[in-house]
């Protein structure tokens, strides 16, 4: 058994999606996903009948379709729950028990100064959702109810990459350190980086570099909980 731990990767997404295609998979491995990593967690209960990467350019190519119909302004949670939804359909539910056993998503608790690590097993499809939107959780630019905090399990979450910064993670995990980032990318760039992490040796990587976009949710989440 190996855990694998698929870090925050924002639209990076992608290169972890070629390094999880990668893997020699094995019934009994964990996965653990944080932030923009937890959907690999997703993307792993994909039916094997499907083309994984086919598949899910699929349902991102409709869900910017849905999301440019709905939205006016940049909105995270937006993104990852209508593509949470699009994957569903994919989805093999005879086994979905056994499989969601095998998965942790990472959330981050803030209170005050205080951080919090949670990887929670999700219970079913519904709790694996709430679990991703909450570990994918940006204060402001996620846009949903309040726009602070994404609450689950009775946890005031947000992004699970913060955790990292109190307790790393020391499993078996990917450096997606030059491919993090907020801007969408082409359908050209998601290739790319897809082909890139399916080709690049699939080695133990260990790397905390920290993106900008991250120093400004960082800044963005104590500044916010300061507040309120």
């Amino acid at each position: 058994m190996v855990v694998y731990y698929f870090p925050a990767c924002g639209f990076g997404f992608w290169y972890l999606l070629g390094k999880y295609q990668q893997l020699e998979k094995n019934a009994n491995d964990i996965y653990i996903g944080s932030s923009g990593g937890s959907l690999i967690c997703i993307c792993s209960l994909i039916d094997d009948k499907y083309e994984l990467f086919e598949t899910v350019v699929g349902c991102a190519t409709e869900t910017m379709m849905q999301y440019q119909r709905r939205a006016y302004l940049f909105n995270i949670y937006l993104i990852v729950s209508i593509f949470i939804d699009q994957m569903e359909e994919f989805i093999n539910k005879d086994c979905l028990d056994l499989k969601l056993s095998k998965l942790r998503i990472q959330v981050t608790e803030i209170t005050g100064f205080s951080i919090r690590k949670h990887q929670i097993q999700p219970k079913s499809w519904a709790h694996l959702k709430h679990l991703c939107i909450a570990s994918c959780y940006i204060p402001i630019i996620s846009n949903y109810k309040c726009g602070l905090r994404y609450s689950v399990d009775g946890i005031n979450c947000v992004d699970g990459f913060l955790a990292d910064l109190y307790k790393p993670n020391l499993f078996h995990t990917f450096d997606v350190s030059a491919y993090r980032g907020l801007i969408i990318p082409s359908r050209e760039r998601v290739t790319k980086m897809y082909l890139t992490g399916l080709n690049h040796s699939n080695k133990e990587e260990y790397c905390w570099i920290i993106h900008p976009y991250y120093i400004v949710l960082i800044a963005t989440c104590f500044a916010f909980y300061l507040i309120v």
